[in-house]
């Protein structure tokens, strides 16, 4: 029989209600409620053709229902490479320092004291910045972290900013500029700086309750920072940028977050729609069980107190890939080096290549070799959210090449979790369908 139908690999079914089930197809992203009574027959694709003909139409045209002769892992494979292989825009992340004013139990940078870039760095940004607009590119994304991009800005971050600003403007190319940074030395005079040329975009942490956080993210002279931080937050919203509120929890800070809510709960309705409030598991702490009853009850408070964007699971998927995953990024240290994760320390004999004296990137072999590690982990190409996962994490993997870890699952394989990470999607879909 041509066209035969079969039950997507990337399907889940979730019971929502006694009643009702939550179905999912993860490659088209689609979201459908049906009746429970259905659940054991909609793997059935010739009983739901023929007793619920619609259904069977709208499962056919989300791909919940897909050719049998298809192979979904190929198609999804097929996906991820024309996103990987997308030039039309870059990702330029660069560190101006890697030196920071705080001094937190978690970070896993090793800071360099007075480490900054100098104009012979500076400069080859400079030309790698002009060839990235020659190429074409109809978006470049410039952000800056660290160390604290802060910390050295005079003469490196509105200079480069400037540059950007130029060079895109005679091509008609579209810049961003985001920031990741603690928050403390941002000031009026820095903002209307980088205001004059482009209105840029902010992610800034907090550490718990201002108890909790003065504890834990307290600047070198031992003075704690969340009132600091809090006010430059709202400094920020004053001047219509968007803020991601990281916010790190542990086992043992995670109900101080409700005090968070407390200091700005008050905050103008125009303010919180300018917030993703991110909550974020301190890494070091993942080896606790976490509490997932507790954290969506603070999700919910949030989000009760007119905080309608909270994120506390970070996903990017195939289509919005990890920029580490991607050709058209690059990170480039204070000192030339470049990097693809940042999510490591950056030292020289971890870079994955070098930006040479005329501003070109030049590549070492584990760069190749890590764009070719992608779904090559096992438990990714028979997961039913590889689409919205992404495969893994690249870095990842390349890390466990050297062990015996080769086969792994960003979360532990367990049901529940991957459960809970769909209901908290449906739950955004939501969320935006409502505004």
């Amino acid at each position: 029989m041509k066209n035969m139908k079969k039950f997507s690999i990337y399907n889940s079914v979730i019971p929502i209600t006694s009643e009702s089930d939550l179905v999912y197809n993860s490659y088209s992203d689609f979201f459908i409620i049906t009746k429970s009574a259905i659940r054991d027959f909609l793997k059935d694709t010739l009983y739901i053709n023929e007793k619920y003909p619609d259904l069977f139409r709208t499962f056919v045209q989300t791909q919940c229902y897909v050719d049998k002769d298809i192979s979904e892992v190929n198609r999804l494979f097929e996906m991820n490479k024309q996103v990987v292989e997308d030039t039309s825009s870059f990702s330029l992340m660069i560190n101006p320092t890697l030196d920071c004013n705080c001094s937190c139990w978690y970070c896993y940078e090793k800071h360099t004291s007075d480490s900054h870039m100098g104009l012979d760095t500076l400069n080859r940004i400079y030309m790698l910045i002009s060839k990235i607009v020659e190429s074409n590119v109809k978006r470049l994304d410039i952000s800056f972290f660290g160390g604290e991009p802060f910390l050295y800005y005079k003469n490196i971050v509105p200079e480069i900013i400037k540059f950007a600003s130029k060079v895109c403007s005679v091509k008609n190319v579209n810049l961003s500029v985001f920031f990741t940074t603690n928050g403390t030395l941002i000031t009026e005079q820095k903002l209307s700086e980088i205001l004059f040329y482009v209105h840029p975009r902010f992610q800034i942490t907090l550490d718990g309750s201002k108890k909790e956080h003065d504890s834990t993210r307290f600047l070198k002279n031992n003075k704690g920072s969340y009132e600091l931080i809090l006010k430059n937050i709202k400094l920020l919203l004053e001047n219509k940028c968007n803020v991601i509120l990281r916010i790190n929890y542990t086992s043992k800070n995670l109900y101080s977050l409700y005090e968070i809510i407390e200091d700005i709960k008050d905050f103008p309705d125009s303010y919180k729609q300018l917030i993703l409030v991110d909550l974020q598991q301190v890494w070091q702490d993942r080896k606790q069980q976490e509490n997932l009853s507790a954290i969506k009850e603070v999700s919910h408070a949030f989000y009760q107190n007119g905080f309608k964007n909270v994120r506390r699971i970070s996903l990017n998927g195939v289509m919005n890939s990890c920029y580490g995953d991607r050709i058209n990024t690059a990170i480039v240290n204070y000192n030339g080096d470049i990097f693809k994760c940042s999510a490591r320390d950056f030292s020289s004999k971890s870079r994955e290549g070098y930006l040479n004296e005329k501003g070109d990137i030049i590549w070492e072999e584990s760069y190749q070799h890590r764009l070719s590690l992608k779904f090559k982990n096992k438990s990714c190409q028979v997961c039913r959210i590889a689409p919205i996962c992404g495969g893994g994490c690249s870095q990842s993997l390349l890390e466990r090449e050297k062990s015996d870890m080769k086969d792994y699952c960003l979360f532990n394989k367990n049901p529940e979790k991957i459960d809970d990470i769909i209901l908290e999607r449906f739950k955004s879909y939501l969320i935006a369908t409502q505004k």
